[in-house]
């Protein structure tokens, strides 16, 4: 997914989603090297990082 997409699917704004892979807590897949290379994120690794920061309630 391109960062406008995934910025969709986690219903969060573009600049939320760069300031949480810049320091590490988004998973992301970068293509190419230099200032400027391409970042890309897979559905699967966005779920994950979705479940694991769910909270619990009462069951």
């Amino acid at each position: 997914m391109t960062v406008g997409e995934a910025s969709r699917y986690l219903s969060i704004s573009r600049r939320t989603l760069w300031q949480l892979t810049n320091v590490g807590e988004v998973p992301r897949i970068t293509f190419g090297s230099g200032s400027r290379p391409s970042v890309r994120y897979d559905r699967q690794d966005l779920d994950r990082w979705v479940e694991a920061r769910k909270r619990g309630g009462a069951a």
